[in-house]
């Protein structure tokens, strides 16, 4: 289990019992928000076209996540404990994921580590992605694009999720077992090389051809700029929203083309706050690439960029 995290010099009983009953408990002082998130961790279907991970060690294994926070002492921590995480595993994708805007390392990954993700904004915010005006082919991201590019391309708004990494890690090669801790500043969350993450959403490569919507990770890592506040997503859970935790294996050292966002090997994952998982458990044995790809997300209005609904 966690060890238990003191933030406030005093936490009384009555008020771990209301965490451990809610999945999240915010306490607001005087030194500003502390608290934690709850976030189960389930073998599940991730929802994208990834290679969903269920090794044999995973399979009799658990997994555990939460979020802490204190902005007194200016930190957001993600922890997690993974039990029956294989040690440098070699892993191999069915088919190449790999595309004209996201490039992944086909056929395997040997030797590799383990990312956390930190998810959050989970397609309550847009982000604009970018189209050639004359062949209506996606060109990219707008933080991938210059600025004569975008002057003269059509764009779009596509709902996204926000996500930062942690550094890579790995279990005892004896027990199996990872007990992490990584902390980012609490009003400025950015990943170890000093980017604000990536967006994830399913966009259109021909602007107006609906059969052509993918999955799209932003490359190269989000401006610090864009990085977020915890606070703010803390009024978010407040109101409704959801923070995910998930996790992912790939090569290391790391390649430049997946700097800020995951290699698509994907092991636990959950949404908190919430005692129990609210994502079901997945019934397969074996790990297993997840196909093909339905898209999930609420698409924006075309109209405007000139094509027929």
């Amino acid at each position: 289990m966690f060890n238990k995290l003191k933030f406030m010099g005093l936490m009384i009983t009555s008020l771990m019992i209301l965490i451990i009953a809610s999945g999240c408990q915010t306490v607001s002082s005087e030194e500003g928000l502390s608290g934690e998130i709850n976030v189960p961790q389930v073998l599940t279907d991730s929802g994208a076209p990834e290679l969903q991970l269920r090794e044999p060690e995973m399979l009799a294994g658990s997994a555990e996540a939460r979020v802490v926070y204190d902005q007194a002492a200016d930190v957001v921590a993600v922890e997690a404990r993974y039990e029956g995480l294989p040690y440098r595993p070699e892993l191999c994708y069915e088919y190449n994921p790999s595309n004209d805007y996201n490039q992944f390392p086909f056929p395997c990954v040997e030797d590799g580590e383990w990312q956390i993700w930190f998810v959050f904004d989970m397609f309550t915010d847009v982000s604009t992605f970018y189209y050639d005006a004359d062949t209506q082919k996606l060109l990219g991201h707008w933080s991938e694009l210059d600025a004569q590019t975008i002057e003269n391309a059509i764009g779009v708004d596509y709902p996204t999720l926000q996500m930062v990494e942690t550094p890579g890690f790995e279990p005892d090669p004896d027990t199996l077992v990872a007990d992490v801790r990584f902390e980012y500043d609490f009003d400025n969350i950015l990943d170890q090389n000093g980017t604000a993450g990536t967006n994830y959403a399913q966009v259109r490569v021909d602007l107006c051809d609906e059969s052509t919507i993918m999955p799209y990770w932003t490359n190269g890592g989000l401006p610090p700029e864009k990085a977020q506040n915890f606070a703010d997503i803390v009024t978010e859970v407040e109101n409704g929203a959801e923070i995910m935790i998930a996790l992912s294996y790939g090569p290391n050292p790391k390649p430049d083309y997946l700097l800020a966002r995951d290699n698509i090997m994907i092991g636990w994952l959950g949404t908190g706050p919430a005692e129990v998982s609210s994502w079901p458990v997945s019934e397969k044995t074996e790990t297993y690439h997840q196909t093909p790809f339905v898209p999930t997300i609420p698409q924006p209005s075309f109209e405007s960029a000139g094509c027929a609904e």
